[in-house]
């Protein structure tokens, strides 16, 4: 499962938002939720899905923006998934 576009969901702080502003010529605009493609994004990003699926890591593994479903018989894994 490709978790590439889960990043935009997770929310900035208000209070940490306007140290991930940018500027244009006549306005300054800063990020509300995550965007890929920043320095420590996809490490914040595994942090999240790894504490989400706490309870089920011997089913699914994040893997920078995927994620991995694992079963130990064929007929078991369409229900993980």
């Amino acid at each position: 499962m490709d978790g590439f576009s889960g990043s935009n969901q997770i929310t900035i702080r208000p209070e940490d938002q306007n140290k991930m502003d940018f500027i244009y010529p006549w306005v300054t605009f800063a990020y509300k939720m995550m965007p890929f493609g920043l320095k420590n994004v996809g490490a914040n990003f595994l942090w999240a899905m790894s504490y989400t699926f706490y309870d089920i890591i011997r089913i699914i593994e994040a893997y920078l923006d995927d994620l991995d479903a694992y079963s130990r018989k064929r007929i078991d894994h369409p229900h993980h998934l």
